[in-house]
């Protein structure tokens, strides 16, 4: 009896229910941009005065089609200020400074590579990416994506940012000169993340995706994808091969309470079995779906 490539992706597909499929790490995962969630800190013993010791997203606003998140620093007296972040659809954040945009973290970059910054006084200073360093903090220990900001006008003088995936920033490092200036001693002054809070509580979170399937599955050339909000909030819907590659993003917006459709062309793709990834207020999804031609 001869059996077709389409009974044995049938099989396939089947035998997949109920497994647990792991990807690689997606570059969007590292700063989970969401109203209401609050990093604070505690420094080391020796630390120049006035630094931030809590930094929350405090608003979002449109601007020109696209969401911006209020990026808000508070010290120990409670004084501070606001930026203006956005994050693009492959991870990278942006920082609005004199209505334009600058690239500030580039979570797509890999280890040992580089890119530069535009301060808002036109400075150029040179960003050094590391991969998977260890942070340790009273939450959890972390395995990070580290960002430092070196200033070469400036001797002995940088800033690092360590985050970690679905987490956030867990830890900044400043270096720069101490008062002895002229012995040359230097210091660095580490602050990790002692408190992370999410606005939303447990169960509204894992309630967000009261819906998440398509229809018809299996299918040929086209399927719905139904998903239903329990609240509002920025949807990324992603198509995924089985080697865990983003091959479309079908979606990226702010979507509202209720149910949604999103139709997913797959005919130019090779028969197979694809995944389906929907990402919200730091809840994710995935479901399989499987491609007949």
């Amino acid at each position: 009896m001869k059996t077709s490539i389409k009974q044995i992706l049938l099989f396939c597909f089947i035998l997949c229910d109920g497994m647990v499929i792991s990807f690689a790490q997606d570059s969007s995962n590292y700063f989970p941009l969401e109203v209401g969630n609050i990093w604070s800190y505690k420094y080391s013993d020796i630390v120049e005065k006035g630094l931030p010791k809590k930094r929350f997203i405090s608003d979002s606003v449109w601007i020109q089609d696209k969401i911006y998140y209020k990026w808000t620093y508070r010290n120990e007296n409670d004084e501070g200020y606001t930026e203006l972040i956005r994050q693009d659809s492959i991870g990278r954040i942006w920082l609005r400074r004199n209505e334009i945009d600058k690239l500030w973290m580039d979570f797509t970059k890999s280890d040992s590579s580089k890119y530069e910054f535009a301060t808002e006084h036109d400075d150029t200073l040179t960003v050094f990416v590391i991969e998977n360093e260890i942070v340790k903090t009273n939450i959890g220990n972390f395995s990070c994506k580290v960002f430092n900001f070196y200033d070469p006008d400036v001797f002995d003088s940088d800033v690092g940012y360590y985050f970690a995936p679905f987490v956030g920033l867990v830890k900044i490092r400043y270096s720069h000169w101490a008062q002895e200036k002229i012995s040359g001693y230097s210091f660095p002054n580490d602050s990790v993340t002692v408190n992370i809070h999410n606005k939303q509580d447990k169960k509204k979170v894992l309630d967000l995706f009261a819906q998440f399937k398509n229809s018809p599955n299996p299918f040929n050339s086209n399927t719905f994808i139904h998903y239903y909000l329990s609240s509002p909030c920025n949807v990324r819907i992603d198509v995924l091969n089985i080697h865990g590659q983003i091959i479309n993003q079908l979606l990226n917006q702010y979507s509202s309470k209720g149910d949604h459709y999103v139709r997913f062309d797959a005919s130019k793709l090779p028969t197979g079995i694809y995944f389906a990834r929907i990402v919200g207020n730091n809840d994710m999804r995935i479901i399989r779906m499987l491609h007949l031609r």
